[in-house]
């Protein structure tokens, strides 16, 4: 998290699973823009996910893998 002297706010995200079954990275950014001297802020974010996972885990040969990119875009109410 960051927070910027212009009240911009920043929040990057970055995680990663250890787990046997199934894996799955994770990175992320959001951004609050403040809309004036208003409680308001424009949200928008970006994130992307990857899940891995052996079909060894379901009686099968090979793997099963995915990308999933998710982008949104809103607004926020900002506590001072």
């Amino acid at each position: 998290d960051l927070d910027t002297p212009s009240r911009l706010h920043l929040t990057f995200e970055l995680g990663e699973t250890f787990a046997w079954v199934p894996a799955a990275t994770h990175a992320g950014l959001l951004v609050d823009i403040p809309v004036g001297d208003s409680p308001v802020a424009v949200r928008a974010n970006v994130s992307w996910d990857y899940h891995y996972l052996p079909a060894s885990a379901f009686g099968s040969e090979g793997t099963v893998d995915e990308h999933v990119i998710g982008i949104g875009v809103g607004a926020a109410y900002v506590l001072d």
